[in-house]
């Protein structure tokens, strides 16, 4: 078992900590995305060009062709980009990707249990991929090297677990504590399980000491039982971002509602409350057939001094970019269109997975 007590703690680092890498997984035509291909490999190449001002990307695709075809339509900035060839079912990494913790100069790479958000999905080939990755030394070909510029001493373990969890239902202050919804982690399409369950095993393998829950907050057409990461988001270790509705007509406003008094009885270990920043709710989207997509903000990625934000094309783009903008004075916020992307009910934070350093 891992230790999570004394200087040999095992830490669980925040997004808005020091990161190496910026894992992806291509569209290709073998995935959901047949129909609008062009357009979700165009917001693609967009996201791996903006993501190498700050980070080395890491992709994987399918085979060398698409590996040829990436290279022939990105143009990288300050980073480098890796590629990693292996098979999958879907792109969304966030959810089958590693999570990865610190302990001394040993990063421990758990690959946690993915089964589709709750079996809805094909998801075999999905979740071997951090599997693969481990098997075919890809870690330690790409990520060690990274790594050991900073530590030289520093080493990599792999940990398999026999426990559902997605890396978008998740997220951390950097200091011990997670939030989480209660509909997803404790639904039982993920296993037959209590929130003392939650808390034990993600003591054991993340060295987390307490879980904030949140009971309401579903986006409507979020198809991931309410993941943290379409909802609130952490910025720093005081101060989360979450989903706010205004307009009393719209289905989310109660829901919100709700999820806005849980967050405000939200303390950290130490007891003390969390600073929470509201963000506007986009303008409703939707897709061909009329159905409304789960477009949220909260969906943004932190990259060490950057941060790639979703926009929708709606109003409130430029509020919520002026909140984070105010809130984060000392960060390059980044836009990336992500009208693509939630047509298949996801957006930048679900397409990646950070790699810390």
């Amino acid at each position: 078992m891992l230790s999570t007590s004394g200087s040999n703690r095992i830490h669980f680092p925040a997004e808005f900590q020091p990161q190496a890498a910026l894992l992806l997984t291509w569209p290709d035509d073998e995935t959901d995305w047949q129909d609008i291909l062009t357009d979700v490999q165009e917001t693609y190449i967009d996201l791996i060009n903006k993501a190498s001002i700050f980070v080395h990307p890491w992709i994987i695709c399918r085979n060398l062709k698409s590996k040829q075809l990436i290279n022939s339509k990105i143009h990288i900035n300050k980073y480098q980009a890796f590629f990693s060839i292996l098979d999958y079912d879907d792109t969304w990494v966030r959810d089958y990707g590693p999570l990865i913790t610190q302990q001394n100069e040993v990063r421990h790479i758990h690959d946690f249990q993915f089964n589709g958000w709750g079996n809805k999905y094909a998801a075999k080939k999905d979740n071997l991929v951090t599997k693969k990755l481990w098997m075919q030394g890809d870690f330690e070909a790409y990520y060690l090297p990274l790594l050991q510029k900073a530590q030289p001493t520093a080493k990599l373990q792999y940990h398999t677990h026999d426990f559902v969890l997605e890396g978008g239902s998740i997220d951390t202050d950097n200091q011990g504590t997670i939030i989480s919804s209660q509909e997803c982690l404790l639904n039982t399409n993920r296993g037959d399980r209590k929130s003392s369950d939650i808390v034990k095993k993600l003591n054991e393998t993340l060295g987390i000491h307490q879980v904030n829950w949140i009971t309401k907050g579903k986006l409507i057409g979020d198809d991931t039982d309410a993941h943290i990461d379409t909802l609130v988001r952490f910025v720093n270790n005081t101060t989360l971002v979450y989903n706010h509705c205004v307009n009393t007509s719209d289905p989310h406003y109660q829901h919100l509602k709700e999820m806005e008094a849980d967050i405000n009885d939200w303390k950290n270990k130490q007891g003390s409350a969390y600073n929470n920043i509201a963000l506007p709710l986009p303008s409703a989207q939707y897709n061909r057939l009329g159905e409304r997509l789960p477009a949220t903000y909260a969906n943004f990625i932190i990259l060490n001094e950057g941060i790639l934000f979703p926009t929708y094309g709606c109003e409130e783009d430029k509020i919520a970019l002026q909140i984070m903008q105010q809130l984060l004075p000392d960060k390059h916020i980044v836009t990336i269109d992500s009208s693509t992307l939630i047509k298949q009910s996801g957006s930048l934070h679900c397409a990646t997975m950070q790699l810390p350093y």
